[in-house]
């Protein structure tokens, strides 16, 4: 896996690469520190804001390991789907 960290203004932006041999993922998170719980909505206004102007695609997205379940081992994410674990989408 490579990670690569950067800061833009208030923003911290991680963008993974892991090679799980079978396929590439390539994952990208925008994060906002806040120091109360109350600051939660506007934060994500703030991040949503940020990736509009930097014309993101802004969409639900699989964790690494769980995108490496639904495609190896299929059953194995259905199970968690099942379970209310993972939300399928």
């Amino acid at each position: 896996m490579a990670r690569k960290k950067y800061k833009r203004g208030p923003f911290i932006i991680d963008l993974d690469i892991v090679d799980f041999q079978d396929f590439i993922y390539n994952i990208g998170e925008i994060e906002l520190m806040i120091n109360d719980k109350s600051d939660i909505e506007n934060a994500i206004e703030k991040i949503m804001l940020f990736a509009k102007e930097k014309n993101l695609t802004i969409a639900p997205v699989r964790g690494k390991v769980v995108e490496y379940l639904k495609r190896i081992k299929p059953d194995h994410y259905q199970a968690l789907v099942y379970a209310g674990v993972v939300k399928d989408f």
